[in-house]
């Protein structure tokens, strides 16, 4: 029975890939917007996320993610010369805040990101 099922997952998914590059199964955009549509509408939900414990579950793992996010937004420069960062876990939220010399003018980042889910709940640079 378990060799039936792996066999026809394997046929669904071979009949289902745009094409193979390099040695690599590339699933394509249609697998793609039917992943996000099932996703979007709950449907075969085996999600890793319960929702019970965080995904981002230190402070090094929360700089990572903010950092890229931030960097697109404000300039990478303009970020890492606000370190080091202030980075607390407060109610299963991580707040992030750039620091800044007291013989420089000027504001710092602040983003949230639900440690639940890595949602960037607020996010805003001062001036």
């Amino acid at each position: 029975m378990k060799t039936i099922c792996l066999l026809s997952s394997l046929i669904f998914l071979l009949g289902s890939c745009e094409y193979i590059n390099n040695d690599r199964l590339i699933l394509g955009r249609s697998h793609a917007k039917q992943e996000l549509w099932d996703a979007q509408n709950h449907r075969y939900n085996p999600n890793v996320i319960d929702y019970k414990s965080a995904i981002i579950k230190d402070s090094l793992t929360a700089i990572k993610i903010a950092e890229p996010i931030l960097f697109g937004i404000y300039g990478e420069k303009n970020i890492t010369a606000q370190r080091p960062y202030e980075v607390y876990l407060i109610d299963n939220n991580w707040v992030l805040m750039g620091t800044i010399s007291k013989h420089r003018r000027g504001g710092t980042f602040l983003i949230i990101l639900d440690a639940m889910d890595s949602r960037v709940v607020k996010i805003i640079h001062g001036k």
